[in-house]
């Protein structure tokens, strides 16, 4: 099992559903309403007898969607899940047990933690990632600033406390890997098997995690004295400042006045994301590819373009920006 890989794209996906099933027929519908609102990482937890063939199903039917253990206590416990099929394990407080077993089975593991001791033994264990339940009631965003001022290499997934209403903060935290949570799967919903309705939550929560807004339009003009014209036009009309940033004017936040015709025939629309690599991932995955792509000093992405041949706005180019 590639470890690395799966802890990378919980990163890229950065939502992972708590799951509570009553009944293990009604984990692969899940499965597939959770795998079409985007998520692809689903935490099955073994608070019910359901939960070890509730992992088989979803692990043989499928396979395009990384199922793990949730409430994993023990060793024995352990090893029914890696029986059952589960890619990673998550424990709600610190077990050595399952920690262990994990690592020595090459199984991705998110032991859980709320107290810096215990995350000292996770990481003394070899583990980089840890869960911080409950989340809120320890402190939220607040508690996590101060966990990674101590250890800055640590990656957290918060669970909860957190829903749609308050996943902004958490979801823009660089050193948050995924939140997981049940409100994107509510028991009540399961056991109505309203499967349209997890859809729907799950995509309202991905666009939520990503944080687009426009940042700015990009105008093309053939000329700098054509592009001056028009950008103290606009900075009249609307009272922002003009500046002559080499390539552009930029009337304050809002339009970037380019001296010349680049990317789109009549300009550009800048959308910023609160985590371009997340951003990026969502997209490729609905076969979109990028171009000029822009990566800042360590080589993280800061902006990417898509094709004319795939996005075009009435003449339009788009690209991303990451809110920095």
């Amino acid at each position: 099992m590639d470890v690395e890989k799966i802890k990378k794209d919980l990163y890229l996906y950065g939502l992972a559903p708590v799951v509570v099933l009553d009944d293990a027929e009604d984990a692969v519908p899940l499965a597939k309403a959770l795998y079409a609102g985007g998520i692809r990482f689903m935490e099955i937890t073994f608070r019910t007898s359901a939960a070890a063939q509730s992992i088989k199903n979803v692990a043989e039917a499928c396979p395009e969607m990384y199922v793990g253990a949730g409430t994993v206590i023990n060793g024995k416990m352990a090893a029914e899940a890696a029986a059952a099929g589960a890619q990673f394990m998550v424990s709600p407080g610190y077990s050595q047990e399952v920690v262990d077993y994990c690592i020595e089975h090459e199984i991705a593991v998110v032991p859980g933690t709320s107290t810096m001791t215990e995350m000292m033994m996770a990481i003394n264990s070899g583990c980089d990632i840890v869960k911080l339940f409950p989340a809120e009631m320890s402190g939220g965003v607040k508690y996590i600033n101060n966990v990674v001022s101590v250890f800055p290499n640590l990656k957290i997934m918060p669970t909860g406390g957190i829903d749609y209403n308050n996943l902004d903060p958490y979801a823009a935290h660089k050193s948050i890997v995924a939140v997981g949570g049940s409100w994107l799967c509510p028991k009540k919903l399961i056991k109505e098997k309203k499967w349209d309705e997890i859809t729907e939550i799950c995509k309202k929560s991905v666009m939520k995690m990503l944080g687009f807004r426009l940042l700015h339009i990009g105008i093309n003009n053939e000329s700098d004295e054509a592009a001056f014209a028009a950008a103290k036009s606009l900075a009249d009309i609307v009272g922002e400042p003009l500046e002559d940033k080499g390539s552009a004017y930029f009337v304050g936040d809002m339009a970037d006045v380019v001296k010349s015709v680049i990317d789109g025939p009549h300009g550009h629309i800048a959308i910023e994301t609160i985590n371009i690599d997340r951003a990026m991932r969502y997209f490729e995955d609905k076969g979109y590819v990028f171009h000029n792509i822009g990566r800042d000093a360590k080589g993280g992405v800061v902006a990417c373009w898509f094709g004319l041949d795939q996005v075009n706005v009435g003449g339009f180019a788009v690209h991303l920006r990451r809110k920095d």
